[in-house]
């Protein structure tokens, strides 16, 4: 069953997970053949993998991009924004069991409220609601002011028949941003 509300999700998670990054398509070719060069004299560095996913990803290779986050993780297991980027490629192909594996490492290596939002999010999107509840109101204790949280919370609890919680959550977010709030209660209210 997909939801109108899960598009505008998703454009959100895609530029947490993965910064400001680009996904325009630009000239790839050349930077991934630059890339290759540079790993024929740095195999053991991560980031020449990581950035060579990217580029493999801007130009819509995504296996080729899968296999090359993996590599600079293989490197650097702690990699945090190779695991976040990876679980992007992952969640837009529907892999949320790879996903929440590369999050959950990302919040034990960085357990701020962005990190634990991103694997809340992914467990909304892979039907588990009540881990990505638990894992929400984590990212709220860390942030309170962090909206998104609070949104996908009670989108969440009103998927869920609590329209009570949802709108104790809608509250909380109208004081943190009202024009999120108003879309949010558009959508429990349906």
């Amino acid at each position: 069953m997909k939801k109108p509300h899960l598009l505008i999700i998703t454009v959100i998670l895609c530029l947490v997970l993965t910064g400001s990054m680009s996904l325009a398509k630009d000239s790839g070719a050349e930077s991934i053949d630059e890339d290759k060069q540079a790993a024929g004299d740095n195999s053991d560095d991560a980031t020449v993998y990581f950035d060579r996913g990217v580029d493999y990803l801007k130009s819509g290779m995504y296996k080729e991009s899968i296999e090359e986050f993996k590599q600079a993780i293989k490197i650097d297991p702690d990699y945090a924004k190779a695991h976040k980027t990876l679980a992007y490629v992952y969640t837009n192909f529907y892999m949320y069991k790879e996903a929440i594996e590369s999050l959950e490492h990302v919040v034990r290596i960085n357990a701020d409220a962005t990190s634990h939002y991103n694997l809340g999010f992914v467990y909304g999107r892979s039907g588990t609601y009540k881990e990505a509840i638990e894992v929400l109101k984590v990212a709220i204790e860390r942030d309170p002011e962090h909206a998104m949280s609070y949104y996908n919370l009670s989108i969440l609890y009103n998927s869920s028949s609590d329209k009570d919680s949802a709108l104790e959550q809608h509250e909380i977010l109208n004081s943190l941003d009202f024009d999120l709030s108003d879309q949010l209660l558009g959508l429990i209210r349906k």
